[in-house]
């Protein structure tokens, strides 16, 4: 038995330090060896997931929410607070309000949260992505460094991160892209049509303390919809009715 956990152990810090390892791997890996957190680091990227013994990932809002609490109880220099941005789950944004930590949101991308980091006096923010940044430890994010920093608020909490992950409600979230011809997206984006339609969603979703997010995505011909709520039909609905509508802008273009 000993030898068989320290084989697991072993293979668990290979599947971390050595290289790219797929998402869905971990997952097997994890409930194959009962392990109860790993970390997973994409190729040329420094975010992190988390995947608990039951091989369920754990996304950055999560691991955002785990983080920042953390800080606060052990009084990190700015742990008053932490900086997201606007895709996080607005569940994330109440449990940490619980806890006495305001949650400030910024543009998407990781340049964004670095800058009004260093605008203020340091300390933690990351994005849903898995992309997470410690002023106090390194100027920009390390998958590495996440993965240790969440490796060791499971040893200080003293129970599996599977548990503290379920202790983190989230709202209901829904994502979707429509293709966008180059060049065109500002043009779609301002299109009455589909300006009237977000006012729509908005005041639809806003009943039940819902939102909904339109934007172009800064890296490709994509108009990105995301709809957030704790009525998942509601939020389904309007993200439906706003993909419909910009992609019939689309084909009429």
């Amino acid at each position: 038995m000993h030898g068989e956990l320290a084989a697991s152990e072993q293979h668990a810090r290979e599947l971390l330090v050595d290289g790219v390892v797929h998402r869905h791997d971990i997952a097997q890996d994890a409930r194959a060896l009962r392990l109860e957190a790993r970390g997973a680091r994409g190729g040329g990227r420094v975010g992190s997931r988390g995947v608990d013994a039951a091989g369920r990932a754990i996304d950055g809002d999560v691991l955002i929410a785990l983080i920042a609490i953390d800080r606060k109880r052990r009084g990190v220099a700015g742990s008053e607070r932490a900086v997201a941005t606007v895709l996080t789950n607005s569940g994330v944004e109440r449990h940490l309000a619980a806890y006495g930590i305001s949650l400030e949101r910024t543009p998407v991308g990781d340049r964004h949260i670095a800058e009004r980091l260093a605008a203020g006096q340091g300390g933690f923010g990351g994005e849903k992505s898995g992309h997470l940044l410690f002023t106090e430890l390194s100027p920009t994010g390390d998958g590495l460094l996440s993965a240790i920093t969440v490796l060791g608020l499971v040893a200080r909490a003293g129970v599996s991160i599977g548990e503290l992950a379920d202790a983190v409600p989230l709202d209901p979230q829904l994502q979707r892209t429509v293709p966008v011809p180059p060049g065109t997206g500002e043009q779609l984006l301002a299109a009455p049509e589909l300006q009237s339609a977000i006012r729509q969603a908005e005041a639809a979703l806003a009943q039940t303390g819902g939102r909904v997010l339109v934007r172009l995505s800064g890296t490709e011909p994509l108009l990105r919809v995301m709809g957030e709520g704790p009525d998942h039909a509601a939020v389904s609905a309007a993200v439906e009715r706003l993909i419909e509508v910009a992609a019939s802008l689309v084909r009429g273009r």
